[in-house]
């Protein structure tokens, strides 16, 4: 789900927007989808590593795209 949210705001993401922009625009909008009802759960050591891998994925996709 995280990785679609990113994929249809790509162009916004990865675009000419400073980073600092883009980094509170994924705070705000992304982690909302991510983290939906993670609060109601704990999670386990496969999520967190999987959580860990879509963060680092979504800073890579940002980055390569300057």
């Amino acid at each position: 789900m995280g990785k679609k949210a990113f994929m249809d705001k790509k162009c916004l993401l990865t675009g000419s927007p400073d980073l600092d922009l883009r980094k509170r625009f994924i705070r705000s909008t992304i982690w909302s989808i991510v983290l939906y009802a993670a609060e109601a759960r704990t999670l386990s050591l496969a999520d967190r590593n999987r959580l860990e891998t879509y963060v680092v994925w979504i800073w890579r996709r940002m980055e390569q795209a300057n």
